[in-house]
């Protein structure tokens, strides 16, 4: 009987140590891969930790050919998965890739495509192309959600390290991999590998990321809550009259040199990552600043109160401020679709632009209540003053005599 039940522990151990040889065997890499039935043999290879991905690789220093196996496991619809290598830095964009899927008819194809900013940005579809990658030869095999993509590219000379950036996608219309999803695992497809020695040189997070958390901090404070209050300052503060004046000017004043800040950092991100450009994020934002350094230049030139110009300049004034209050919202919420710092920020954001919207409105009502008191009130005063009566009463009589000596002739 004890003999029995030690026979049932040993096997309940060796098939739980089995098991766990699998499941841990399934994450590791091989150097040994087989593509329709072809066996190949890699020197190095490297787990990349998101998605399930692994990529093994085979270096010639003699010709600077390399041979990449990238596996990947794609999502349950069958979509696409793609990895491709960037030339600058461990971004999408400006990354030349290969993606594969099963065509309309069934067969695992795998094509080029050239991952724009107008693409990451939405302005372009993603269509198979040139790209910068010279690719020697290439294979692609699809069971399931299981994807094997091998290529021999030519590197350029000297060249060892590459940005290695890979995703996968829910599905595929006509050639063009539609968008893949924006969680934070599917973000993190990014490494930079040097082939020669087989480091992982960095990965995971986004270059100057640092720096663009602080350009957009400093963009959510000057251009969206700064230039509003400042303006709500102008609008509904006259009756503290001059206070109202120093006051805005203090707030716009503090908010534009804070959105040069921001200025300044973008012009550095945009040197520290050529060939990347978020066209719709940066001509907004050059409108932006053009309108807002008006609004500073403006005040120099404001003419006197008493100058029958005032009117005009007070309608551009104005015109030119709400223009350049909803331009800074727009490009807030651009910039926010850029960084991707979770929907707590975005969320935030617009309580912050509900909140003012909110106390404009009942700040509007009771401006606009008030004039219309005044006027009111005024008018009654008026009417019943002595001087009123008097001048009605000589407007009546003047009236009446005139029409009698009219009458007369």
């Amino acid at each position: 009987m004890k003999t029995i039940q030690l026979d049932m522990c040993t096997i309940v151990l060796a098939t739980f140590v089995v098991s766990m040889i699998a499941s841990v065997s399934g994450q590791l890499c091989s150097t040994q891969q087989s593509f329709n039935g072809t066996k190949r043999t890699f020197s190095k290879c490297q787990v990349l930790g998101s998605q399930s991905a692994s990529i093994a690789w085979s270096l010639d220093p003699t010709t600077n050919q390399v041979q990449i196996s990238f596996s990947g496991q794609g999502l349950p619809s069958s979509g696409w998965v793609g990895w491709g290598l960037n030339p600058s830095a461990l971004l999408m964009a400006g990354t030349s890739a290969l993606i594969a899927f099963k065509d309309s008819q069934g067969k695992s194809t795998m094509l080029q495509y050239k991952l724009t900013a107008e693409v990451q940005d939405g302005l372009s579809t993603l269509s198979p192309g040139v790209t910068d990658l010279v690719v020697l030869d290439q294979a692609v095999e699809i069971s399931g959600t299981q994807f094997q993509m091998f290529a021999t590219l030519q590197l350029k000379p000297n060249q060892t390290s590459v940005n290695l950036i890979w995703n996968r996608g829910p599905g595929v219309s006509g050639t063009s991999p539609e968008p893949h999803n924006i969680s934070p695992t599917d973000l993190q497809g990014r490494k930079s590998i040097d082939l020669s020695s087989g480091i992982v040189i960095g990965g995971g997070s986004v270059p100057y990321q640092h720096l663009k958390n602080t350009h957009g901090l400093l963009a959510a404070i000057s251009w969206g809550l700064l230039l509003p209050l400042g303006a709500m300052a102008a609008r509904y503060l006259r009756a503290f009259d001059p206070a109202w004046f120093y006051i805005h000017v203090s707030i716009q004043t503090i908010g534009y040199l804070l959105g040069v800040v921001v200025w300044c950092l973008g012009l550095r991100l945009g040197h520290d990552s050529p060939g990347i450009v978020y066209h719709k994020h940066r001509r907004i934002g050059i409108t932006l600043f053009c309108f807002a350094t008006l609004q500073v230049l403006a005040i120099a030139f404001r003419p006197g109160k008493e100058d029958k110009i005032r009117v005009y300049w007070k309608f551009y004034h104005g015109v030119l401020g709400f223009t350049t209050i909803i331009l800074a919202a727009v490009n807030i919420f651009k910039g926010l679709d850029i960084l991707l710092p979770g929907s707590g920020w975005r969320t935030a954001y617009i309580v912050i632009l509900s909140t003012l919207g909110g106390v404009s409105i009942i700040l509007e009502i009771i401006t606009w209540s008030l004039f219309f008191r005044r006027k009111t009130q005024t008018s009654t005063k008026h009417l019943d003053s002595p001087g009123a009566e008097l001048a009605m009463k000589n407007a009546t009589t003047n009236g009446y005599a005139h029409k009698e000596r009219r009458n007369d002739v």
